[in-house]
């Protein structure tokens, strides 16, 4: 099934067309910008609420379902459009995107840099009264009682830090796998802010 998408993406390109842009964002690496900018760019439908990622409780349940066109008995041309997520590389996401794309780019940032952008946000949150999305990455009581350096020593020790450590291993477990055809671009935060034309003239 994957040859098959590959052979739709050079009919894609054939007609000039971009088909689809797969795009997986570490939280806080300038994911909403660089989404928005190829879409905006490249005149890219949003094909988000199509492939309907769940972001909940990230990461554990960061989850793309497999797709339910693709229980339809005739096939699919390849969408125009751009999926955006945080998705992790569980072996459930790996399969589904192998069933989406033949392509797709994973957009790192230095941890360390985005735990703290991650401490600002959570306040963000909290002040805009999104309680919800504070429950979901899983804040505990009191965390807002703690100083800003406190709350981020909290996310080094119990959350972010692994977290994002993590999600970046699985995904060059998942590049260097026999059993994942998907091709990987990484690209990141840091070429972003120095470079942007460079950024994006290399997707």
């Amino acid at each position: 099934y994957n040859k098959l998408i590959k052979l739709k993406r050079l009919n894609k390109i054939k007609n000039n067309e971009n088909g689809i842009i797969f795009f997986v964002s570490m939280p806080r690496s300038g994911t909403g910008y660089i989404s928005r900018s190829l879409e905006e760019g490249l005149n890219l439908a949003n094909l988000n609420s199509f492939y309907g990622f769940k972001d909940s409780w990230f990461p554990q349940h960061a989850v793309f379902p497999f797709p339910e066109y693709l229980s339809n008995e005739n096939l699919f041309d390849m969408h125009n459009g751009i999926v955006t997520s945080h998705a992790t590389a569980t072996e459930l996401n790996l399969w589904s995107i192998d069933h989406i794309t033949d392509r797709l780019i994973i957009n790192l940032r230095d941890p360390r840099q985005s735990i703290i952008s991650w401490a600002h946000y959570m306040n963000y949150l909290r002040s805009t009264g999104n309680y919800g999305a504070l429950i979901e990455y899983q804040i505990p009581d009191g965390y807002f009682f703690l100083s800003l350096n406190d709350q981020i020593q909290w996310q080094i020790d119990n959350y972010f830090l692994k977290v994002n450590i993590d999600w970046i291993n699985n995904w060059i477990i998942a590049r260097d796998s026999k059993d994942f055809l998907s091709e990987i671009l990484f690209m990141n935060y840091e070429l972003l802010s120095d470079n942007p034309n460079k950024y994006f003239n290399k997707i």
